[in-house]
């Protein structure tokens, strides 16, 4: 009965208002604070923790603890028992001194332990929670082992959606901060570029001070290349103050302190002041060319671990940027940035890689929440349930933005509604657009504005535009954003009777009347040499053209220019709710389905999707084991559901050969890269194949099979 009271009071704490209130204003430490703080005291424990290890990187992604009079450091894998649970993916129990390389004061303060491993689908994050009592305490006892595993459960959840999903909030608003330095810094001088992309890093990160140096190994010494916040000057040798020891030891490293005993005797007057520090290396051409150091001050609020692992993804970032900046060709390359939509090509590959997996892992916790909600039929139970499916909603939303960094005219096609993807870029751009231009946005009253398309074509067409209208008014000015439905002109050509317009419009230089039939044209350009690369409007113009749209400019020289897109409005599409009917999950159950995906844990998910619809499942993670299966029960298996992206053969060389054996297999691929649509159409519309983007539903899955039955 102890346990069970523990358990309900869990529960009835994840569902209370201030968990709810909490992951709508998202604020996930508090979040995973409160657990703690609820776990500690149910426990009666001295301490508790929660550790995540990025094993790639080797430093740790998250790590929140609470005790009363001492600092807990992140555990290593393998070092004392959260480390210990965290490598071997196991609970583990005892005392404290019973571990190695445990931390010495924790053996001589805490007794008995106890560390249950927190499962995270991505193969480079291992994570566990653990507690631990003083010295001669009790032992935990098998009702709070049972509690703090069910517990573990629940917040490995909670952690999943919400800290990543902040995490990736925090990625896409530095990814948006690095895409307005690259464009602000692509006509400044080498050295002037390095100092404007510190002092952005350390705006961004709300530092108080930023030292960037320049590594000479020869002489083991570095020179200090910009400072600012803090007198820093000359040189430092290796292995003295903050930079000199990360010198030596080429990693991304948080100081919660600065080590003033290592501090060069020049410096230490003026770091009494310092309290915590960020560095990383920056390589160029794969050597370490440089080190950058953000600092706060000691009575400010220190880095968190949280900072660090995101501080570290600039390392790639860095390289690229300085890369470019030595070389002579650097302002080609940054060119052809600008060329590409003005998007970060770099950035969006890595923001298409996080996407990816994190679309694995929502597609995993929707899944499971979803099985929960159509077993369960105790209330609290489902009000949690329910939480977790909506907030994967939210993240899944999160994603879709991220994604647009790295987009290209190949991403998939479907209705959308722009209204809300034009305010998100209108305050996007009041951030960035220098403070004496204003920019305004209005509509027409509707909410609705839906449109056959793709968000990257919207955010191409607005981006340049706003950008050609900034470079029109240097003094100053006003760019208005404006979104109106209207009847279709008579002369327009569209399979639609309304139209969705889009106008931009600026109150700057304008354009003569002998170019403006020009402007369109590719490589056109009035700017100077390197300022310009004449594809901006270029740019708007074919992606106009893809949604089917047309686009229109009026322009006075002296009072400003006006762009009018034309775009077919698109019928609402019903949005189906998440339960199926039992005429559905029927349709399925005389079915034989071969499944591929290659991550373990959401192949176990889609499994017990399709087991709830009682379709019989073979189940494979890669090419061999597919093929061996199919081969086996080659005349059970009516249909192919496969990952697109496989670890040795992609799911589209998979599907094209067991085709070739069995022209009457169904197939349906899944896949979480936007991108890889464009390779699966001509198959997909060959084939009649069905096409899901992760994460999706059950919902999702059941249509798809019925749609290719």
């Amino acid at each position: 009965m102890a346990s069970q009271f523990k358990i309900r009071n869990f529960i009835n704490f994840l569902t209370s208002e201030t968990i709810k209130d909490n992951l709508h204003r998202g604020e996930p430490v508090s979040i995973l604070d409160s657990i703690l703080e609820f776990l500690r005291k149910a426990t009666e424990a001295e301490y508790i923790a929660i550790t995540v290890w990025d094993t790639e990187k080797d430093i740790p992604y998250l790590h929140r603890f609470i005790c009363d009079d001492f600092y807990l450091p992140p555990a290593k894998p393998g070092r004392g028992p959260l480390g210990v649970c965290m490598l071997e993916k196991r609970a583990v129990y005892g005392s404290y001194s019973d571990f190695p390389k445990g931390s010495k004061e924790l053996s001589e303060r805490i007794g008995p332990v106890l560390c249950i491993p927190i499962e995270i689908p991505q193969k480079n994050l291992l994570g566990a929670i653990g507690v631990g009592r003083k010295k001669k305490s009790p032992p935990f006892s098998r009702f709070e082992d049972i509690t703090l595993k069910m517990a573990s459960n629940i917040a490995s959840i909670i952690i999943s959606i919400v800290v990543l999903r902040d995490l990736l909030e925090k990625e896409r608003k530095i990814s948006q901060s690095l895409f307005k330095i690259l464009s602000e810094t692509v006509n400044l001088s080498p050295h002037e570029r390095i100092v404007a992309i510190v002092k952005q890093i350390k705006d961004i990160f709300e530092a108080t001070f930023a030292v960037l140096g320049e590594i000479d190994k020869k002489n083991k010494r570095i020179k200090i290349v910009f400072s600012e916040g803090i007198d820093v000057k000359g040189e430092i040798e290796f292995g003295k103050g903050v930079l000199g020891i990360i010198a030596l030891s080429g990693k991304p490293h948080l100081f919660k302190n600065y080590p003033y005993e290592m501090a060069p005797e020049s410096y230490k007057e003026e770091v009494l002041k310092v309290g915590s520090v960020l560095t990383s290396p920056i390589y160029v051409e794969q050597n370490p060319k440089y080190i950058i150091a953000i600092g706060k001050k000691r009575e400010e609020k220190p880095f968190s671990q949280e900072d660090l692992y995101l501080f570290s993804m600039f390392e790639k970032v860095f390289s690229f940027i300085f890369e470019l900046t030595e070389s002579e060709i650097e302002r080609e390359k940054l060119r052809k940035l600008k060329e590409r939509t003005a998007k970060i090509e770099s950035l969006g590959l890595l923001a298409g890689g996080i996407a990816h997996d994190f679309n694995n892992i929502l597609n995993i916790i929707m899944g499971y929440a979803q099985l929960g909600l159509e077993n369960t039929k105790e209330k609290d139970t489902k009000e949690l349930l329910q939480l977790i499916f909506n907030q994967c909603k939210l993240a899944a939303n999160l994603t879709s933005q991220i994604l647009l960094i790295g987009r290209t005219d190949t991403a998939q096609f479907h209705i959308i509604n722009v209204k809300p993807l034009i305010k998100g870029i209108v305050k996007m751009l009041i951030r960035t657009m220098p403070e004496n231009i204003k920019v305004e946005y209005s509509d027409d009253g509707h909410q609705e504005y839906y449109i056959w398309g793709n968000p990257s074509h919207i955010q191409t067409i607005i981006l340049n535009l706003a950008s050609n209208a900034k470079d029109a008014m240097p003094e100053g000015g006003i760019l208005k954003i404006s979104l109106k439905k209207i009847r279709k002109p008579p002369m327009f050509d569209m399979d639609s009777e309304n139209c969705i317009v889009i106008e931009v419009e600026d109150t700057g230089k304008g354009i003569p009347k002998e170019i403006i039939d020009k402007i369109f044209d590719p490589f056109f350009t009035t700017k100077e040499i390197g300022k310009g690369t004449g594809l901006g409007l270029s740019q708007v113009h074919s992606s106009v053209t893809s949604l089917k749209g047309l686009i229109d400019v009026t322009s006075t020289v002296g009072k400003g220019t006006k762009f009018t897109i034309y775009l077919p409005e698109a019928k609402r599409e019903e949005i189906p709710d998440v339960k199926m009917d039992e005429h559905k999950r029927k349709t399925m159950e005389s079915k034989g389905i071969l499944l591929v995906e290659d991550n373990i844990e959401l192949l176990k998910v889609i499994e017990k999707m399709l087991n709830k619809l009682s379709a019989k499942t073979f189940s494979a993670s890669n090419y061999e084991e597919a093929k061996k299966l199919f081969h086996k029960h080659k005349d059970e298996i009516d249909i192919l559901i496969t990952d697109v992206v496989l670890p040795d053969v992609s799911g589209i060389k998979l599907a094209e050969e067991l085709k070739k054996e069995n022209d009457r297999l169904k197939i349906i691929f899944i896949t979480g890269y936007s991108d890889k649509v464009s390779q699966l159409t001509e198959f997909a519309k060959k084939n009649h194949a069905h096409i899901i983007l992760k994460p999706f539903s059950l919902f999702d899955l059941t249509e798809a099979l019925r749609n290719i039955s």
